[in-house]
C-alpha cells in the first residue's frame, strides 16, 4: 500500500496519463479548455495532483496555460512532430541495428505470428489491437537491441506523433503500415541489415506523409 506521502504522487501520474490519452485520442481535442478544478471533479481526485498533472503537460507543449483566459489543449504543431520523428527514427533504426548483431535474442516466429495478428485485427476493425500489436513488435526489437528501456526517451515527445497517427485511423492507412512490418521481420530474419534498415526508416517516416496532408484539410487543427 503507498504511504500518504507517495499518494498525491500517485493521484498526479495518473491523472497525468489519462489526460495525455484524452489528448492522443482527441478526446481533448485542439482548442479544448481544461480546468484543474473541472478535471478534478470528473476523475475524482483533489485539485492539486490535477493542477500538477496539467503543469507537466504544459511542460511538453501540449497543453498552453493562459493566464486570465484558461488552459487549453494546444494545436498540433507541425515542427514538434517533426521533431518527434526525428528521435523515434533515430532509435528506432539503432535499435534495429544493435538486434541484428544479435540475432539469437529476436523470436522471429513470434514476431511473423505479431504481424498475422495484426492483419486480424484490422479485419476485424480491432483498432485497439493492432495498435497494441504495432508497439510490441517494435518493443520487441528494442528488447533484442540489448536496451529495452531506452524506447522511452521518446516518450515525452510521442504524443505529438500519436496525435497525427490518430488522426490518420482510416482504413486504407493499416494495410500499407502492415506489408511495412512483414517486410522489415523477413528482411531481419534474412540477414540483410541494409534492407530491413531502408525499410524501417520509409516506415516510420510515414507519418511525415500524413502531416502534410492532415495539415490541407485539417488547418483548424494545426498551429
Amino acid at each position: 500500500m503507498a504511504s500518504i506521502s507517495e499518494q498525491p504522487r500517485q493521484a498526479r501520474d495518473v491523472l497525468y496519463a489519462t489526460l495525455l490519452e484524452g489528448i492522443v485520442q482527441l478526446r481533448y481535442p485542439p482548442g479544448a479548455r481544461l480546468s484543474d478544478v473541472a478535471v478534478a471533479a470528473e476523475l475524482g481526485v483533489s485539485r492539486t495532483p490535477a493542477r500538477e498533472a496539467i503543469l507537466r503537460l504544459a511542460e511538453e507543449g501540449l497543453v498552453a496555460v493562459r493566464p486570465r483566459s484558461g488552459t487549453f489543449v494546444t494545436p498540433i504543431d507541425p515542427q514538434a512532430v517533426r521533431e518527434a520523428q526525428f528521435i523515434r527514427e533515430a532509435l528506432e533504426l539503432a535499435a534495429l541495428n544493435a538486434a541484428l548483431e544479435h540475432p539469437q535474442r529476436l523470436d522471429f516466429a513470434s514476431l511473423h505470428a505479431n504481424v498475422a495478428a495484426q492483419r486480424a485485427a484490422i479485419a476485424a476493425d480491432d483498432i485497439p489491437a493492432f495498435a497494441a500489436l504495432d508497439t510490441a513488435l517494435h518493443q520487441a526489437i528494442f528488447t533484442a537491441s540489448g536496451f529495452p528501456a531506452v524506447a522511452r526517451v521518446a516518450a515525452p515527445s510521442r504524443a505529438h506523433l500519436d496525435r497525427v497517427r490518430k488522426l490518420n485511423e482510416r482504413p486504407e492507412a493499416f494495410p500499407q503500415l502492415i506489408r511495412d512490418h512483414g517486410r522489415i521481420v523477413k528482411r531481419m530474419e534474412a540477414g540483410d541489415a541494409d534492407g530491413a534498415t531502408v525499410t524501417m526508416r520509409l516506415h516510420v517516416r510515414r507519418v511525415l506523409d500524413v502531416l502534410e496532408r492532415l495539415e490541407r484539410v485539417r488547418p483548424d487543427l494545426f498551429a
